[in-house]
């Protein structure tokens, strides 16, 4: 997944600035403000990132440097410890986690919820309960991987708790990490004793198990964001070296654990100017375009590591005095709470009152300083400094287990709430009508309020879409194109092929009822994000090749055994041109001569083309504005000029060529100039741009009679 993915957000360090003495040394750690400091550019750089900020496209890189800053802090206190102690204290150090993270996590999921009931439309409760379950449970970071590579999942609304995906990784990390200082130190004492030899250095000993760490992991970073970025942008695997990157500082540099000089001031100085301009340079540069974590992960983490060092060795150096100053201190304190807030807030308005600019984001980020204040102050603070607490161990984990439990059934609740609601409205075989009620008379397709009922309803609607498994069928995600998935009369003389991306796909229901009807056979090659022809398409920020395979691989196919149709619709893409990535307008131009390349061999083979003009594309997701409106419907009704593509480039190649035939839907999907969202009782829409299985249906009368048209034109 390129960076800029959704959804996409950072995690908070969740330990605070301090650094341990020397070991020779006496008192309590001190604190580092400009460690505090960077945790306020690192949040800072996420919150603008997700208002939209156009300055940063890269703010996503706060994560990585939360990664490093955490990674430092821990394990210098766990080095500390075992330097201090011969050994290192499991329960203490998880009693630590559990008061510094999950009172404060916990009071947010609980208020997610509370949100989610009282403001977020029911269409959104199911998922969200598993997403608190996730989140409370910490293991969304692999929930999110999984649905990074599901088609249906990318056009959902984004999760108020997509964020909690950082704090996952951190917590699984932390799971191991001190066991791996326990067992490697523990061992080789083990073996020194065995041998009758003196004990070698606990850090070497350390930076062996990080080495075991760090560096298959970012192997495995750099490999995954090349072959899977969706699930490499999510996964444990591919950020542990990030927080081994801050271990490592905290193992193998005495000058930054110990505040010993080891470098010059004209060095120190260069160093830490240098990392904090490696971190500005990584927001400021990177985009959505960006491979990401991989190696471009490696400027913004050394970077944190560069300040991080440079601010041991001298805390009067320019960058380590511009970190320090009070209003950053101030905001790297609030870091983690102000993490936890602001994008369930920013999520939620924009559910409640529709798109917002910039400005209004830049707001509901600002504004969510309040909570993030308040749970400074009341949660989280007092969680770590209850005496009560702290004195005892057991207290401190059974806290956790309470903590833990309550997100987890909370999410249940919800989700139990959501599933019922949701089955029940499955249950629902009401029959209507959809788009055959526009045969008499269009008029009958303009917005109106209410509808005695809605099939399907806007609860079960992401999943009323064409299903190719049960037939049989491969996976639309994957299909390479070799082979289709026949449909309709297996055994007709007349073949029917469709192909395209997830816009042919949602004419599979419509296409099927219709060649039963016909005695036609259906042959489908359909696979998402991946438009028919010759041009190479931009997805995720880079270039789908794999679509271009796949091309390749169908138009062998279908010459080998010509059908005596093809069928063929799209979504809009924007061309990728050697790095550079045109607007959707802008590729018009290319898209249409990427088309007319990929028919030009069935157009030399005599085979008729009938390209299918885009549908209708309302952008928002249409069964959360019925499931609010069901009684107001005309308030989801859009103009129609606005959320149809004027002069789609499948129409413009068709220009000029006999044998290729342009189907326009528009009429009996938007048959007047505002677009309704219900038509005869059916939903049209399943999300922000895809038919309803329903309504395809309901399509399956036009469809056959201008398949059928083209047909007797074509003998």
């Amino acid at each position: 997944m390129a960076a800029g993915t959704s959804t996409l957000t950072a995690p908070v360090g969740a330990a605070r600035a301090r650094v341990a003495p020397p070991v020779h040394g006496a008192g309590r750690p001190t604190l580092r403000p400009d460690i505090q400091g960077l945790r306020a550019v690192a949040v800072g750089s996420v919150l603008l990132y997700h208002a939209d900020l156009p300055w940063v496209p890269g703010g996503f890189v706060g994560v990585d440097v939360f990664f490093v800053i955490s990674g430092f802090l821990i394990t210098q206190g766990l080095v500390r410890e075992l330097a201090a102690n011969g050994r290192i204290s499991l329960s203490g150090f998880y009693a630590r986690r559990v008061r510094r993270i999950l009172p404060a996590a916990t009071v947010t999921l609980l208020s997610v919820v509370a949100l989610t009931v009282l403001l977020l439309p029911r269409t959104r409760w199911l998922q969200l309960g598993q997403d608190v379950i996730a989140s409370a449970a910490y293991f969304i970071n692999w929930d999110l991987a999984d649905r990074s590579v599901d088609y249906l999942a990318r056009t959902q609304a984004p999760s108020p708790l997509q964020h909690f995906w950082s704090l996952a990784v951190e917590e699984q990390f932390y799971l191991l990490w001190p066991l791996v200082i326990v067992l490697v130190v523990g061992g080789f004492a083990l073996v020194s004793r065995v041998r009758g030899s003196v004990p070698g250095s606990s850090r070497q000993h350390l930076a062996i198990a990080l080495a075991v760490i760090v560096v298959p992991s970012l192997l495995v970073s750099i490999v995954l964001t090349a072959s899977d970025p969706g699930r490499a942008y999510f996964v444990t695997a591919t950020r542990g070296w990030e927080l081994g990157l801050g271990a490592a500082l905290a193992i193998l540099g005495p000058g930054a654990v110990a505040g010993r000089r080891v470098a010059g001031r004209r060095a120190v100085v260069v160093v830490g100017a240098l990392g904090l301009a490696a971190i500005a340079v990584a927001a400021w540069r990177f985009t959505s375009a960006t491979p990401f974590p991989g190696a471009a992960a490696l400027l913004p983490t050394l970077g944190a590591a560069a300040v991080i060092w440079a601010g041991a060795q001298d805390d009067t150096t320019p960058s380590a005095r511009l970190l320090s100053r009070r209003s950053l201190v101030w905001i790297g304190g609030l870091s983690y709470s102000l993490y936890l807030w602001h994008w369930p807030l920013i999520v939620i308005v924009t559910a409640e009152v529709g798109r917002l600019p910039v400005p209004a984001k830049l707001a509901v980020a600002a504004l969510s300083v309040i909570p993030a204040w308040l749970s400074l102050k009341l949660v989280e603070q007092p969680a770590l400094r209850w005496p009560w607490l702290k004195a005892s161990t057991r207290r401190s984990l059974l806290l956790g287990a309470i903590c833990t439990l309550l997100g987890v059934t909370a999410g249940w609740l919800l989700h139990d709430v959501a599933a019922r609601a949701t089955r029940e409205a499955a249950a629902e075989t009401t029959a209507v009508p959809g788009a055959r009620v526009l045969t008499g008379d269009p008029a009958l397709g303009a917005p109106v309020d209410s509808f005695p009922a809605i099939v399907p309803s806007p609860l079960v609607a992401a999943n009323d879409g064409p299903d190719l498994k049960s037939a049989g069928c491969g996976d639309p995600e994957t299909a390479t194109g070799t082979a289709p998935c026949i449909l309709g009369v297996p055994d007709s003389a007349v073949t029917i092929a469709l192909v395209g991306d997830s816009h042919a796909g949602q004419l599979v229901p419509g296409l099927e009822a219709a060649a039963l009807a016909n005695g036609w056979r259906l042959d489908v090659y359909w696979r998402n994000s991946c438009p028919f022809t010759a041009a190479t398409v931009e997805l995720d920020g880079r270039a789908n090749t794999g679509c271009d395979q796949r091309n390749r691989n169908t138009t062998a196919a279908l010459l080998d055994d010509p059908p005596t149709l093809l069928v063929v619709a799209t979504s809009r893409y924007r061309v990728w041109a050697d790095g550079d990535v045109p607007g959707l307008e802008q590729s018009k131009p290319a898209m249409a001569r990427g088309f007319r390349q990929a028919w030009a061999p069935f157009v030399d083979a005599g085979v008729p083309i009938v390209t299918v003009r885009d549908t209708p594309r309302p952008n928002v997701s249409v069964p959360e504005c019925v499931v609010q409106n069901q009684d107001r419907l005309t308030r989801c009704a859009m103009d129609r000029d606005a959320i149809l593509w004027a002069d789609s480039p499948e129409v413009a190649a068709a220009r000029g060529q006999p044998s290729v035939h342009v189907l326009d839907l528009t009429d009996w999907i938007c048959p007047t100039e505002e677009c309704a969202m219900v038509i005869g009782g059916a939903l049209v829409f399943r999300d922000d741009s895809h038919l309803t299985a329903t309504y395809s249906r309901s399509l399956s009368g036009v469809l056959g009679a201008r398949l059928a048209d083209v047909l007797a034109d074509g003998r």
